[in-house]
């Protein structure tokens, strides 16, 4: 896979500096491009949601993501922000299921029938600051799956097993979810990270992908992260607030 096919396979849009904002901006045109491989921002929030929900109520429930593409007018298949999918969700009450709303690979109008139909509700989110370092990642991920952006190019797309420590910039283009964490017998420390890619990629759709390895971490995964919320906390969810902090410290 060359540059210009990598990012036709990514989803997250990555403005100036590499910080989020807000998802009516730096329009990328993937036409033709795979459903899944543009939309790995609505995944990667339905993801940590049905994480959350699963921990709290011992009970995985598949959501759907396409209710994402079609109703939240969030970016469709032309990439996004996982923020602004945790917005619709909290502002809808929450979102069905994929069986309800199934996957289909193109955007089509909101079936506002099924979108009333909520299985799993979620009223707030929280960002992390950006950019973050590994350690704060640990105190969500102990607790629940963490949305997050991360560089990615033709050595991740690549990857097929074992824990990835090689290089993988220059450019933050793609969303995924972190999982978990874990360590080999003999010390290796890693994150689990889920795809959007399906069971075909990777280690049936994860990677292991080598952690504590200072600042940001491997391939900035700790750059720019949010997690969804039960309840709305009050805190100001404006991704402008992350884009000044961000460009200000890179």
């Amino acid at each position: 896979m060359n540059l210009e096919e990598l990012q036709q396979h990514t989803g997250f849009k990555s403005p100036p500096g590499d910080c989020p904002k807000k998802q009516d901006e730096a329009k990328a045109n993937r036409d033709g491009q795979p459903f899944m491989f543009r939309s790995c921002y609505a995944f990667a929030g339905v993801e940590a949601v049905e994480g959350l929900h699963a921990v709290k109520n011992k009970q995985l429930v598949e959501l759907s993501p396409k209710e994402l593409v079609d109703c939240a007018n969030v970016g469709g298949c032309n990439g996004g922000y996982f923020t602004a999918c945790y917005e619709y969700i909290a502002k809808h009450g929450g979102l069905t299921t994929m069986k309800n709303y199934p996957y289909v690979p193109k955007v089509e109008p909101c079936n506002l029938q099924k979108e009333k139909d909520i299985a799993v509700e979620v009223h707030g989110y929280e960002n992390m600051p950006s950019p973050g370092i590994e350690e704060d990642m640990y105190k969500v991920v102990a607790n629940q799956p963490l949305a997050c952006c991360m560089e990615w190019n033709e050595n991740v797309s690549a990857y097929k097993e074992g824990i990835f420590d090689g290089d993988c910039g220059p450019k933050i283009q793609h969303a995924i979810s972190v999982v978990g964490y874990d360590q080999t017998a003999d010390g290796q420390k890693y994150w689990i990270i889920k795809n959007s890619w399906g069971e075909g990629w990777g280690e049936k759709g994860y990677m292991r992908l080598a952690r504590d390895t200072g600042g940001e971490g491997r391939c900035k995964i700790a750059h720019w992260c949010a997690y969804p919320t039960l309840e709305d906390t009050g805190t100001k969810h404006k991704d402008e607030d992350i884009i000044v902090k961000g460009q200000k410290d890179l």
